[in-house]
This record gives C-alpha cells, structure tokens and sequence, in this order.
C-alpha cells in the first residue's frame, strides 16, 4: 500500500510529462504484484482475465492526466508575470524529477537490483540464525536487512519511500516558498511606490536621523524605514549616474523602436530622456523586477545546498544516541526560524550601513523623485554620519564598497562569505530547504509526534518552519536585492527603472499589481 500510494502521488504530480503517465499505470499495476508476487512483467495473463478492470484502470489515468493538464494549463494562462512564468516551468522541471526518481525504483525492484544487502564491518550478529544472504526478495526488499539479521544493510523499499515522500513535500513547500515570495514582493513593491511619493525633507524632517534596524526588518512601520528607501533611492541615483543616463540614450531607443518593427513585436515602452533620468529613476520599479530575477536564481539548486539536506537528514541518526526521534524532529524544528532570523537581521544591518554612509553626500537631495510631494531641501546631517558621504563625494569609497566578500572565491569556506552575493543566495537557499525540508519530515511524522507529545508539540512543528518560509525569508530576501543587487545591477533592471509613467499601457506594472 505505501508503494502504490507513493508512486500515485508522484505520478499525479509528475502529469507534466509521460513520466508521470508511466507512474499512475505502474502503481495501480503494483497491487498486483504486492498481492500475488507477479512481476510486471509478467501480468499477461493478468490482463487477459480481468479486461473491465484494466480498461477502468485506463480510462481512469487518461482522465487524471487530462483533468490536471488542464488545471496546469490555466494556470499558465492567468500567469502574466514572465518571472513567474519561469518559476512554474522550474517547479514543473523539478517534480518531474520526482517521477523519473519514481520510475527508475520500479525499474530496479523489477530487475532485482534492490535485493542487493551489504553486511556491516566488523558486526557481529547476535542472533545465530540470522540469514545475510540476502535473497528473500521482496521479502527482503520490505524488511530492509535481507533476514532481519542487524549485521545486515538492504535497500528497504519501505523506507526509500519515506525519504522520497519528505523530498517530495519538501519541494511542494518550496514552489509554494516561491509563489508566497511573489505575492510578498508585490506587497513590497507598492509600499516602496507609497513611500518615494515623498521627499527626504518630508520624511526627515530636514535632520537625517539613521533607521533602526528595527524599522528595516519590518517589525515596526515607522519613518526610519521611509528613509531608508528615499536614501538608498538618492544614493542609488549618484552611485548609477552614468548607466542610468546611458540606458536612456535617445538614439538606442530609436534602434530598439526600429527593431521591434522590423521583427512585427510591440514597441518597447518609452523611456525618460537623459536629462531627466535621474529624477525619473523608480525604485519600485527596480525592486519589483530585480526581487523577481533573484527568486528565479534561487530555483536553480547547487550541489551544496543538496549536500545541506543530506546533512539535514542526519537527526534520524542523532536520536539512536538514546533521544526520541519526535524530541529530535522538534529540536531541529527551531534550525530554521533562527538561521532565517539570524540573515534577515545581518541583511538590515548591511542595508542600514549602505543607507548611513550615503546621507552625508551633498549632492542626496538634487535627485528626488520626479512625482515626489513636499518640500525639497537639503538634510542637516549630523558630522558623525555626515564624512563618509563626504569622502564619497570626494572621489573615495562608495557606500556599497565595504560590501566586498571576506573569503576567496576558490576557498573552501566561501559559501560562509557574510558579504558576497553568491554566497549569500546559497545561504538563502540553505535557510529555505531547511524549512521546507523539516515541512516535509513533519507531514510523515505528524502522527508520530501527536501519539508521543501530543496536539501542542505537532502544532509548534508545523509553525516554526513555515513562519520563515512566509514571513522572515521575504523580507531577507527583499532586503538581500536592495542591498547587494543595487550595486551592479542588470541592464534591463535599469531600463524597467527609468520607464515613463503609464508608458506599459496601464499604470499598475512594476507597482506590485501582479498575478
């Protein structure tokens, strides 16, 4: 019963492809072969004496597959957002996976390969009539050891099942992660519009007073947070003054105009003109697509952050030192919510550094928003915040150059860089599966822990790994984009920056309207 209901929801979810399709014919055939010991291949004569019952079991997997095709195909029809639209194709890539890992165990029970048992160095069994041979077959598959002998380590199917069901609800949770993240940066992005409608006078009240680190995370919806994004915006503009003008280069939008034409495509969309680009420059704008390109990275999943789930795993093996499995589960529960508050509060206090070193740059003020309200006066900054925005001005170091990693590219430890962007999105990614990953040990372990600590110890289990997942991530990860993907963005990010007003068609793209 455990095989055919693991490899029904693999192949349900596995539809995407005629891997999936291979999968719910191949569990419903699995009955058989628990029940009577056939071999699949050998289910001729099987078929030949039940016809209704295999022509039921086909037309029940072609209504499955059209039933979810179509379910897949409206949602790809109500997704406008591009970037969402990769993250679907992503998560269809990955759960496809899950089908090919599916196929490949019924392909090796069927040849045998998972009756192979390896016996333990060194072990002694304890009990003389312990078999190692290993060739009770399916026997031996379920139990696990070949004969039950402990000297004696077999492929239980059983648990393999255990363990690809964990994985499978671990990725579940983290195409939900994604979409969670998406709805949080439209949620973002039209706060950031909100708070660029003012002036750095209007917010500071003419004296820079820096944010708290409080007000950065979003525990508090306070002025400090204002000035940190009117700031960053202001610093944003000076530090990218060239690029800024050059992507609005009149001449390079008459070519792309003419290419459009040319190809039959829509006309891409106005931009400012130079002179007027920096005052155009919308921070929400970049946000909103720069966020969306991060989360996409984060669906490609290094070696590393797989060797960090299997490292993960290992409280099944910490709780044999004598701690039940559901005390350890519940321990290892907390991993997440302090790894993930741990970044986001290490991604406010780099944003916060940025932000305080920019304030005292005498030009900060020259380059508010176009459609900002209030009124426009320079800061009084005090002289303590004031030099390194001076030195800036100056010719010296920018804010975002005490950002440089600590480690070498080629060290082994670079992965634990705090400042390098490619580690921190593997540190992010780390932060993520282990949330989701302990998602998904807790769905195969709820009942366990009910029947031993009971209705409080499921539910803090199940609240501990996903309040990062929809609350603290987000927002590090917002954080993570405003702070390390500011310094050198991408062209296009620049070009969707400095786009007119209304110039999409609808005034609603790039403010956190999506779908």
């Amino acid at each position: 019963k455990a095989t055919v209901s693991v490899l029904y929801w693999v192949g349900l979810m596995g539809i995407l492809n005629h891997t999936g399709r291979w999968c719910v014919l191949l569990c419903l055939a699995t009955g058989a072969n628990a029940a009577g010991g056939v071999k699949l291949w050998q289910l001729g004569a099987d078929v030949d004496a039940n016809p209704i019952t295999v022509f039921t079991m086909f037309t029940f997997t072609v209504m499955l597959t059209i039933i979810i095709e179509t379910i897949k195909h409206k949602t790809e029809h109500n997704t406008h957002d591009v970037h969402r639209k990769m993250a679907l194709g992503a998560i269809y890539s990955e759960l496809m996976m899950v089908g090919v890992v599916s196929f490949m165990l019924i392909l090796a029970a069927e040849l045998g390969i998972t009756d192979i048992t390896v016996k333990k160095p060194g072990c002694h069994p304890t009990d003389s009539t312990g078999n190692s041979t290993g060739s009770g077959s399916a026997t031996a598959g379920s139990a696990g050891s070949g004969s039950g002998d402990p000297c004696i380590i077999g492929f239980n199917l059983l648990m393999f099942e255990y363990a690809h069901l964990v994985l499978f609800f671990m990725g579940i949770t983290y195409g939900i992660f994604i979409q969670v993240s998406f709805w949080q940066r439209d949620r973002m992005v039209r706060k950031i519009h909100e708070i660029q409608m003012l002036t750095l006078s209007e917010t500071c009240g003419f004296s820079f007073a820096p944010p708290s680190l409080f007000s950065i995370v979003g525990l508090c919806d306070s002025p400090g947070w204002a000035r940190c994004l009117l700031t960053l915006r202001a610093a944003m503009a000076i530090f990218l003054k060239d690029q800024i003008k050059n992507v609005c280069r009149v001449e390079e939008m008459k070519l792309e105009v003419a290419l459009a034409v040319m190809k039959g495509q829509p006309a891409p969309p106005m931009r400012a003109s130079p002179d007027k680009a920096l005052e155009a420059f919308d921070l929400s704008r970049f946000a909103h697509i720069a966020i969306a390109e991060v989360l996409v990275e984060l669906l490609h999943v290094p070696p590393v952050v797989w060797l960090a789930i299997v490292a993960m795993s290992a409280t099944n093996l910490i709780h044999t030192l004598g701690l039940s499995l559901s005390i350890t589960v519940v321990i290892f529960a907390f991993l997440g919510p302090l790894l993930a508050i741990s970044l986001l509060f290490r991604m406010a206090k780099q944003l916060q550094e940025i932000v305080v070193r920019a304030a005292g740059h005498p030009d900060l003020c020259q380059y508010e928003y176009m459609n900002a309200h209030g009124a426009r006066q320079p800061l009084v900054v005090p002289p303590k915040f004031a030099l390194d925005g001076q030195m800036w001005a100056a010719g010296e170091e920018a804010p975002w150059d005490t950002l440089d990693g600590c480690c070498d590219d080629d060290s082994l430890f670079n992965a634990l860089d705090p400042n390098d962007p490619g580690s921190l999105e593997i540190q992010i990614q780390i932060i993520v599966f282990a949330c989701c990953f302990f998602v998904g040990q807790i769905t195969m372990l709820s009942i366990l822990i009910y029947e031993e600590l009971g209705v409080p110890a499921v539910f803090a289990c199940w609240v501990l790994p996903i309040f990062p997942l929809v609350v603290l991530v987000p927002r590090a990860l917002a954080l993570y984009t405003l702070t390390h993907k500011t310094r050198e963005p991408a062209r296009p990010w620049l070009v969707e920056a400095v786009v007119l007003e209304n110039a999409h068609g609808h005034g609603d793209h790039g403010h956190g309207h999506g779908d």
